[in-house]
């Protein structure tokens, strides 16, 4: 928690209310919170503690109570620099409520000090009340089952509960306090349902703050194409329009307008513009959220969201025929409303996450700006800035989640190649290689020859693979049946000219419906060109011990060759696969370079050789 605020922009002023400056320091001014989490943290008396629960009506009461003990302690002037310690720790989630639970808590109090100012005697308002508090009652303790549920089975079934008084038990977070009072406030007579609902209330509030944290929840990938900030904002001045004034009729078209929206951006082939249409323009509220459903069972949270929002569309005509406004029915769809409204807002990160780690698979701790996309281009960026912490070579891995497509990088193509047939595959990489870098590593205790082909582009790879090397190179020479082209990793590698401690920038770009991921840098360069303007295509030979030698600690050794002080700089996309990466241990180095032309990024030769021999040891 931070108390930056209070203790040095609002320095304690011995004439203040102490009660608001413990407001203000823990951020929670104007709202309700939950004040026992504050008397657990100083130590109060459990008498107290009671008194606490029992002062249900309002916060600075119980705060009152909680600052009993340290104001006399300490005394009412002296700065409470010590009350400021005790507090400075505590997280938010702990006393902070929703604005659902808050909503609830005041739809409670309301009514709770309504029939406690009238002690009702009339048969009728006995009958009235009686209605309201059984409606009330149910209402929030259904919410409190919901919100303790995660899966989408469990919020329907407790959602679906004719009478909640036998299931109350099942949730160790209702105490047996409310429990036991709410089954007598059921089987009471009508007469004496008031009374019950005046015991049962202060239970009952400190449950739903101990219930509706305000927790910090991450957004979950779920494919929604949500709808832009202008439209948005526009939705949340109507819906609170529409609260202010009690019009649950307004309430039930700007829902029907954001629900229809939705639909329109993220519809299937199966539904049409002109269906969706229609059903927004007949306030078809139902089976326009129907549609959405999918979108909604990524997250608990949203899961409760849906089904909150399929409960108050159902009591939508019986609230617009009564002539008596029910408050507390428009607070409970006004939340629900603005709820939607934070789940339509547009997040890139819902579509495309970008994942950057190391040669180890950690990932990198770095500054990172959110995921930016680009509407009239459809693609998504994100920017890195990892710092260069060491002389050895930085060596990062990038791949981008897509919803509904997994892990998008590169490709990569795996097979073991007799000795005998590696100047005719040589042969085959000088007349036809296209965007394909070639990483060789001897196989221990046999004269083959592992070979990694890796590229950004996978019809490329196959029609490399296909059409040349399974043509020109025999069958019963190549074993091409256990391999296949697979998805990695696009491999990236830092200058060698950035000194120690520079901040490094990369984004990561990834084109909605696209194949591969690319880089876009000053500071970094990839593996498995895509597009390069005169190429030198690298082919890199591993000779000696490789047992456990995998295709990304070989592109490790790529890495390390084509640095800017070596022969040739490689400006291009590139991919290999995330795995741990361990020392590798040469004996020998071959290094050859292939010329051909493509188009694109520039790729610098210095001197061009056929064959190098490099002593290396990593």
């Amino acid at each position: 928690m931070s108390t930056t605020s209070c203790s040095d922009e609002f320095p304690f002023d011995p004439g203040q209310d102490l009660r608001g400056y413990v407001r203000c320091l823990l951020g929670v001014e104007g709202a309700i919170f939950n004040v026992m989490t504050i008397a657990e943290k100083l130590g109060t008396p459990e008498w107290l503690r009671k008194q606490i629960t029992n002062s249900w009506k309002d916060e600075n009461k119980q705060l009152e109570i909680v600052l009993q003990p340290w104001l006399k302690k300490n005394g009412e002037t002296k700065d409470p620099d010590s009350l400021r310690k005790y507090l400075e720790d505590l997280k938010e989630e702990d006393y902070k409520v929703t604005q659902r639970g808050q909503m609830h808590i005041r739809n409670l109090r309301e009514l709770a000090v309504k029939i406690s100012d009238l002690k009702i005697k009339n048969a009728e308002l006995t009958t009235y009340f009686s209605g309201k508090i059984q409606d009330l009652c149910e209402t929030v303790l259904r919410d409190c089952c919901i919100e303790l549920e995660s899966s989408v089975e469990d919020v329907g079934r407790v959602a679906s509960y004719q009478s909640y008084g036998n299931h109350l038990g099942n949730y160790p977070q209702i105490s047996q306090g409310t429990v036991s009072k709410y089954k007598q406030m059921c089987s009471s007579s009508k007469q004496s349902m008031a009374k019950h609902f005046l015991a049962i209330i202060p239970h009952l509030i400190q449950n739903v703050k101990s219930i509706f944290r305000d927790e910090i929840i991450p957004e979950i990938q779920n494919g929604l194409r949500g709808l832009n900030k202008e439209t948005l904002d526009q939705l949340a001045s109507d819906v609170r329009e529409a609260e202010q004034n009690n019009q649950i009729q307004q309430l039930v078209c700007e829902v029907c307008e954001i629900l229809e929206n939705l639909c329109l951006n993220n519809r299937d082939s199966k539904h049409s513009t002109e269906l969706i249409r229609n059903l927004g323009s007949s306030l078809a509220v139902y089976p326009l959220l129907d549609l959405l459903k999918p979108f909604f069972q990524k997250c608990p949270r949203d899961v409760r969201l849906h089904k909150r929002l399929e409960r108050v569309l159902c009591y939508i005509r019986a609230s617009v025929k009564d002539k008596h406004v029910d408050e507390a029915f428009v607070r409970d769809f006004f939340d629900v409303s603005l709820t939607l409204i934070h789940f339509a807002k547009f997040d890139p990160a819902k579509l495309v996450r970008f994942e950057l780690t190391d040669s180890t698979n950690h990932p990198v701790t770095c500054t990172r700006d959110s995921v930016v996309h680009d509407t009239d281009s459809d693609t998504y960026y994100q920017v890195f800035c990892p710092r260069k912490e060491s002389e050895e070579e930085l060596l990062l891995h990038a791949a981008a989640r897509v919803h509904s497509k997994g892990q998008v990088g590169a490709f990569e193509y795996v097979i073991t190649l007799p000795a005998s047939a590696e100047e005719a595959f040589d042969k085959c990489m000088t007349r036809h290689s296209t965007d394909v870098v070639v990483i060789k590593s001897n196989v221990s205790d046999s004269q083959d020859i592992r070979v990694v082909l890796c590229s950004t582009q996978k019809e490329k790879l196959s029609l490399l693979v296909d059409d040349v090397f399974k043509r020109q190179l025999r069958e019963e020479v190549v074993d091409w049946e256990g391999s296949q082209i697979t998805r990695c990793h696009l491999t990236m590698r830092a200058l060698a000219t950035k000194p120690l401690g520079t901040v490094l920038s990369l984004r990561l770009v990834y084109k909605w419906e696209s194949e591969a991921i690319f880089l876009d840098s000053k500071d970094f360069v990839a593996h498995a060109d895509s597009s390069a303007e005169r190429a030198c295509k690298a082919e890199v030979r591993l000779v000696g011990p490789s047992d456990s030698m995998m295709p990304e600690e070989a592109a490790a050794a790529l890495a390390l060759l084509t640095s800017d002080e070596g022969n040739f700089s490689m400006e291009t996309f590139g991919s290999q696969r995330i795995q741990t990466h361990n020392q590798i241990r040469c004996e020998k180095i071959e290094y050859h370079l292939h010329q051909t032309s493509v188009t694109g990024h520039k790729l610098y030769g210095g001197r061009q050789k056929h064959s190098q021999h490099i002593d290396a040891h990593y």
